[in-house]
């Protein structure tokens, strides 16, 4: 998926295992943010995206993150941790061919 085209619509489950569709929670702009609990730069990263989040939320901002995850207690841990307050989705099975599409991978390096 390039720059600048509509992302494809899906359904994922939220922190609480509820199914939620990608269309139906677009607001404003929206920031769709691949992410995972073990994931250094990700987790580096957060911050940074709290403060934008903070900032620009009421002006239209909104996120949704993606967890490549594969245990929801770390997912769970890493939102908590992070402070992350906005929609999070995962099918808790990293790699699966629904994501494969829409991310590389081998940018996604494990906390050591």
């Amino acid at each position: 998926m390039s720059s600048w085209k509509k992302a494809p619509d899906f359904t994922e489950k939220d922190t609480e295992g509820k199914p939620v569709r990608f269309s139906e929670n677009l607001k404003g702009y929206t920031l769709v943010d691949f992410w995972a609990s073990w994931c250094g730069p990700c987790r580096r990263e957060n911050p940074n995206i709290v403060a934008t989040y903070k900032e620009f939320h009421d002006k239209g901002f909104n996120i949704i993150a993606i967890s490549l995850d594969k245990k929801k207690e770390n997912w769970i841990k890493g939102i908590q941790d992070d402070k992350l307050t906005w929609t999070h989705l995962s099918d808790l099975l990293f790699g699966t061919v629904q994501w494969q599409n829409y991310t590389e991978y081998e940018q996604f390096q494990p906390i050591i």
